[in-house]
């Protein structure tokens, strides 16, 4: 009987207990309380920004002339990297140059800067000399020399006025240059260079010397004149041609060795 009333008075205080919850409530031992988010604030400050200039430029048969004779080599900044382009440059030769071959690589002195509107050539599978297009090339702006490329709110590629990104950062950007080089060693341009140049009149007195010590034969006299032509015809920069009209004339006779090599 005792045991019947303890059982009884039990249930209804559970049950009493249990309509006192408010309609569609949740025991509050049960919810766990995420932890508050804390956003970090922003900072105002950019990463570093730079990057080294590139090291090696690239020959591909494009030249900034319409004779094809002022080779030109380019070279991608990164988005960080100041534009400064120095007196002298290592030249990889991805295409033939007069004697230089692809795959080869020399250091070339830098000549002039290629604007980026400016109308590039190049050298076509017919070995003739036509307009290159470069539209669509990334190009490293005029006046840039000290500063890094960037966009503008325009979308342009500037060096200043440069557009702010969400980060508060400049919006930096890659960018290709092209120079003019000379390359002494190989001498130069297309069809030779100022180099080539100066050998074909070290070439025409050495004719000259051997000629006089043979007892000036005829066919040195003769090279000897088309050797002198050539060099009036160059001009003080231009591009020294083949010479096999001379090579031709001393068929059979042993020639200075700096003709040798054209």
């Amino acid at each position: 009987m005792r045991r019947a009333l303890f059982a009884a008075t039990t249930t209804a205080f559970v049950l009493l207990a249990c309509s006192n919850k408010p309609s569609g409530g949740v025991d509050a031992a049960a919810i766990v309380q995420p932890p508050p988010t804390q956003t970090a604030a922003p900072t105002g400050t950019c990463l570093p920004c730079s990057a080294n200039a590139p090291t090696t430029w690239i020959f591909t048969r494009q030249f900034a002339d319409a004779t094809c004779k002022k080779p030109i080599a380019h070279a991608a900044f990164d988005a960080c990297a100041d534009f400064n382009v120095p007196a002298q440059i290592n030249v990889s030769f991805g295409d033939t140059l007069g004697p230089r071959r692809a795959g080869q690589s020399a250091q070339v002195n830098k000549t002039e800067d290629v604007a980026p509107n400016a109308g590039v050539y190049r050298i076509n599978s017919d070995n003739q000399c036509v307009p290159a297009d470069t539209a669509a090339l990334k190009l490293v702006p005029a006046g840039c020399a000290g500063k890094k490329v960037c966009r503008n709110d325009a979308g342009d590629l500037v060096c200043d006025g440069c557009r702010t990104l969400s980060t508060g950062c400049p919006a930096y950007e890659q960018a290709l240059a092209r120079v003019v080089f000379e390359d002494k060693g190989a001498g130069g341009g297309g069809g030779g260079g100022g180099g080539n140049a100066e050998r074909l009149r070290q070439c025409c007195n050495a004719l000259k010397a051997q000629a006089k010590q043979m007892g000036n034969p005829p066919e040195f006299g003769a090279a000897i004149q088309t050797c002198d032509s050539m060099v009036a015809a160059l001009g003080p920069n231009g591009n020294a041609p083949e010479l096999g009209a001379i090579k031709n004339m001393l068929a059979g006779k042993t020639v200075p060795a700096i003709c040798a090599g054209f």
